[in-house]
Parts: structure tokens; sequence; C-alpha cells
């Protein structure tokens, strides 16, 4: 299934966030399991367009005390600032699985300065939808733009390499970098170290 998605205009994270991100992104390559299980995708970029496949995740940690869960993904581009005008693709949510298969497919028109970003990631978020209230984060991915594929129109993502993500979480919230950003005042940077809190949990 693919979707090709509209424009909207959703963004806040500051530019000082990406030395914590950029870090992490090697977290992601995955090479073992985790604990958090993994998330298989492929990429490209063909022109000024990026496409993504989300194709199945794997031993998602549940965070329901009956042991299931009913997981999404999301996916942003990052830094946000820099894509305030691309949408955010979201997967359909698939009930009571930790091995779901999303098979889904996105397009995102993007323009060359941002397909040219040096410090471009792609994030990719595993959410838990509980239906009576919030969503519970399971992990996350990021990769460098700098790791997705550059392809010509002849070359379908079904011809690309699977790419297998180690889903992680913050881990340390006592970093220079985030006391750097609590001790700002604006509210992007309070926004960010909002969201990383609510996604923390203590190493095992």
């Amino acid at each position: 299934m693919e979707h090709l998605l509209p424009v909207a205009w959703d963004g806040y994270m500051g530019s000082d966030t990406q030395i914590s991100l950029g870090a992490r992104a090697e977290e992601s390559k995955a090479t073992d399991q985790g604990n958090l299980g993994l998330l298989t995708v492929r990429m490209q970029f063909v022109e000024n367009l990026f496409r993504v496949e989300i194709l199945n995740a794997r031993n998602l940690n549940p965070m329901d005390v009956n042991g299931s869960c009913d997981p999404y993904v999301k996916v942003h581009l990052l830094p946000e600032e820099r894509f305030t005008n691309i949408t955010k693709p979201r997967t359909k949510t698939h009930k009571k699985t930790q091995f779901p298969l999303f098979d889904e497919t996105f397009t995102l028109h993007l323009t060359a300065e941002q397909v040219q970003m040096k410090d471009g990631l792609v994030m990719f978020t595993v959410k838990d939808q509980d239906f009576l209230g919030m969503n519970e984060f399971l992990g996350e991915a990021i990769v460098p733009f700098a790791d997705v594929p550059k392809t010509d129109m002849t070359t379908g993502l079904e011809q690309l390499s699977q790419v297998h993500l180690k889903l992680t979480r913050p881990t340390n919230l006592g970093s220079e970098v985030y006391k750097a950003l609590e001790n700002r005042q604006d509210k992007l940077a309070r926004d960010f170290i909002k969201k990383q809190k609510t996604k923390h949990l203590p190493s095992k």
C-alpha cells in the first residue's frame, strides 16, 4: 500500500538536538536484537522524493500488563524546523501483536536543499496505541540521510535491500547536550526535553 502525502505545517525541534540524535543513529544499526525489538524498512531518495517502505517489526516490548500491544509507526524528518512543510507519515495500527506486518509505503516531496542536508535524519517512532488513554512509546530508530540510497526513477524500493533497525530509547538525560537544552528558555527546547522525558526509562 502506497501513500502520497499532502503538505502540512508542524515542527518545533531546535538544531542543538542534532548532536544527540546523530550519536543515537549509531545505536539503531542492528548488530543485535536489543530489548525493544527490530524495525525493518526500505528507503530511497529519487530526485526530490523520499520514499520509505515500512515492512514489519518484531519482538516489540509490550507496555500493557496483559503482554499485548497495538503498534503503529510514525516517520519524522529531522531537524524538524527544516521540514515544517512535510507531513509525518503514520502506518495503520495493528492490534494485539508484537510482530506487526505493516507493508506500507509513503512518498514525501522535498526540495533539493532538503535532500542535500548533511545533518538530515529519518526517525521512526513505534508506539502502542491506547484507545482509552495516552499512546505509549515503544522505541525509535534514527537513520542519517547519508545512509539512504540515492537512485534514479528506474529503481524501485523492492530492488533495494531491507534495513533492520534496532529500536532504542533515550537513556542519558543527564548528558551535557540535554543539560544545555534544559537551561534554554525558548519553547522549542522545552518542548523537545519534555518529549524526551516521556520516552525515558532507566537502562537495564
